[in-house]
């Protein structure tokens, strides 16, 4: 597993990635874990990648805008 966190302007990227076989075609991509953290990522402004080759990759787009934070926060 590779841990990789970057700071571009305004935004801190974070990419969590194995060089396994990747989520099985049989898992669904959907559920409510994942629903989950895209909600809360869309609630603070910022956005989740996911992909699923030759390994899995998960990317954290997290906006650093402290200026102006998200209503409620």
């Amino acid at each position: 597993i590779t841990i990789d966190f970057q700071i571009q302007t305004e935004t801190c990227i974070i990419t969590i990635q194995d060089n396994g076989v990747g989520i099985p075609d049989g898992i669904p991509r959907q559920g409510n874990g994942l629903q989950n953290i895209r909600k809360r990522m869309e609630m603070i402004r910022s956005r989740m990648e996911m992909k699923n080759r030759n390994g899995t990759r998960i990317r954290f787009y997290i906006n650093l805008d402290f200026k102006n934070p998200p209503i409620g926060l």
